[in-house]
């Protein structure tokens, strides 16, 4: 981030408190399981002329009582646990306005920045899409999905570092467990993520209406720029507009799972992971 645009956040969540009522122009949302390429994808369309991008995933913003989890009161399970009942009791924690302020933070970011398309990425509002939606009623959606082996094995480690570093809040909130079973429970993890956004997606026809966008991190890896031109299409951007940076390097980390864990390990997050693996195109058995 730019030192020209590091102090319109902080400023953005300052005029937030003001009476106002602003929303964001022409919304946009990148969703999908952490650990799946949400990231780069944003920051990669952030070099667009065109989008601001809000810095980091607003989490604070989407779960304010819950974020992050360990400083919290701990009422609600943490995300990785029980994805649905912490976004359902979060969305109970907001007070009176919140959802205005939300939507004034947002806006104000972006007419700070002058951009006509806003871009927010989060890996915890996937529980909660019909509220976004209710929100910001002209959003977009882009998700983009990760074979669920390698998403279990980064996440896992991401989680269990977290957990190590707060153990005592885990064993009494009954949360500790063995790396194994914390790779098991992101499995499921992905794999709920995965049906929750297709049941939204497909109840409420978001595809047939064009406010929804699917990709593949697989595929986002091997041609980024022609994925990227895909993603503007579906933006109604100018490809012109993009300006990629050379320091963004888009490489696909997915071998990382076949080295690290057993083939037992492996099947066992397949057989886990099966209904999504299968629904999303990825092999359920795995070459040497």
């Amino acid at each position: 981030m730019t030192r020209k645009v590091k102090w319109k956040r902080p400023l953005a969540h300052a005029l937030a408190h003001l009476p106002i009522a602003l929303a964001p122009e022409r919304p946009t949302f990148i969703i999908g399981c952490a650990r799946s390429g949400t990231s780069i994808l944003k920051r990669m369309l952030a070099c667009h002329e065109s989008i601001a991008a809000f810095p980091g995933e607003a989490n604070h913003l989407w779960h304010p009582t819950g974020y992050p989890w360990v400083e919290s009161d701990h009422r609600k399970p943490p995300l990785w646990s029980d994805p649905a009942s912490f976004t359902k009791l979060s969305l109970a924690d907001w007070s009176r306005g919140h959802s205005e302020r939300l939507q004034r933070e947002f806006a104000i970011y972006q007419r700070l920045r002058r951009k006509p398309v806003f871009l927010n990425k989060s890996a915890m509002i996937a529980f909660m899409l019909p509220e976004v939606l209710e929100l910001f009623p002209e959003a977009r959606f882009i998700h983009i999905v990760r074979d669920g082996r390698p998403v279990a094995l980064s996440y896992a480690r991401k989680t269990h570092g977290k957990m190590q570093e707060s153990e005592e809040i885990h064993r009494t909130q009954v949360l500790w467990c063995s790396f194994d079973d914390l790779l098991q429970q992101m499995a499921r993890l992905w794999q709920v993520h995965l049906d929750e956004i297709d049941r939204v997606v497909q109840t409420n026809e978001w595809a047939e209406k064009g406010i929804y966008f699917e990709c593949q991190y697989e595929d986002f890896c091997s041609r980024p720029r022609e994925l990227i031109g895909e993603v503007l299409d579906f933006l109604e951007l100018p490809a012109e507009g993009m300006r990629f940076r050379k320091d963004l390097e888009v490489r696909e980390m997915n071998y990382k799972f076949r080295e690290e864990l057993s083939p037992e390990t492996i099947r066992n997050l397949t057989e886990i992971a099966s209904a999504a693996l299968e629904r999303k195109g990825y092999p359920l058995t795995l070459q040497d």
